[in-house]
């Protein structure tokens, strides 16, 4: 494994978090054989094992809290939301301050009708403008086709290597492009493995310093402490989407696609015994879980320290890694 990185987490303690007095926000629980329009789990999965299959037909039943904050990406005008889905999803809503409500990003919006419900309620905001869609998995584009149909001028994002609803703008790896005449610059990173087209989305602020963070949106790639299975790829294509979010700055904040945090740092402290930031991160993450507050945003220098699938040194160990962790 890597040694630690040295200039790494400490930036979190810059972000401005911005409690809203609305308290806990509480997904959508949809009655069993009632949900909103998806194909049967047959069509939706036939590629996928058994396992996956229960899983996430679990998470269109059940629901979770998450605290409602407000994060400033410090000396940018990036403003970052989440609003949770299903049983552990995070989706995002981003926004810049110079835009006002023109321009409103949605990062995976899988839920149609409890984004848009809560997009109108915390921001008075009646529908997102633009869509990042970081994989075709539903429960992370499921509510594209919906969105679509109810936005007929959305923009949807999703990777030209998979079948992306609704997409109206392929996007391959390295791509740059901006957000409507907004300041929002968008960078493309392919990490298949997850899925054959998953992809990546670093955003920055086009006029803040060039030393400013970005954000990186990583799905179902990159967790706080962990990634995701290999449904597609193999620990090569894993560890090359680990080096490829590793080469970002350090400060870089990570907001990612599931709250997996406390499980992911709990394997990590049963092979990585000595590290002194799995402990510590653990600790903190158990704090907030408790309170029912995000464990999101992490950073890449963060996840340097304390993620043991970025730390992998080669393909063989992070093959080792997954198995070990499917497992647990």
């Amino acid at each position: 494994m890597r040694g630690h990185a040295h200039a790494a987490s400490f930036v979190l303690a810059q972000v401005v978090r911005r409690p809203r007095q609305l308290g806990r926000v509480h997904c959508r629980v949809y009655p069993k054989g009632i949900l909103p329009a998806r194909p049967p789990l047959s069509a939706r999965f036939a590629r996928h094992t058994t396992p996956f299959q229960k899983a996430c037909s679990l998470r269109m039943i059940t629901t979770w809290s998450v605290s409602s904050e407000t994060v400033r990406v410090p000396g940018t005008g990036l403003y970052i939301d989440w609003i949770p889905l299903f049983q552990d999803n995070y989706s995002y809503v981003l926004r810049h301050a110079d835009s006002g409500d023109s321009v409103v990003v949605a990062v995976d919006p899988a839920d149609a009708p409890t984004f848009l419900g809560e997009l109108q309620r915390r921001f008075d905001v009646l529908a997102p403008t633009h869509v990042l869609t970081t994989h075709k998995h539903w429960d992370h584009a499921g509510g594209n086709a919906e969105l679509a149909r109810r936005i007929p001028s959305l923009t949807v994002y999703g990777s030209a290597a998979e079948d992306i609803p609704a997409r109206t703008h392929p996007v391959r790896d390295g791509d740059v492009f901006e957000i409507g005449q907004s300041a929002l610059q968008v960078r493309v990173l392919s990490t298949p493995c997850h899925t054959r087209g998953h992809v990546c989305y670093y955003v920055r602020d086009r006029h803040a310093a060039a030393d400013a963070p970005g954000v990186a949106f990583t799905g179902d790639t990159l967790f706080v402490g962990g990634c995701g299975r290999f449904f597609e790829g193999t620990g090569e294509q894993m560890l090359q989407a680990m080096r490829k979010l590793a080469a970002l700055p350090l400060d870089t904040l990570v907001f990612c696609g599931h709250e997996y945090t406390v499980k992911n740092l709990e394997f990590a402290a049963t092979v990585d015994t000595d590290n002194q930031a799995v402990q510590r991160k653990l600790a903190e993450a158990r704090t907030r879980r408790a309170a029912s507050q995000p464990t999101v945003p992490s950073t890449i220098g963060g996840e340097q320290q304390w993620n043991v699938f970025m730390r992998a040194s080669d393909a063989v160990e992070m093959d080792r890694l997954r198995e070990m962790k499917n497992r647990s």
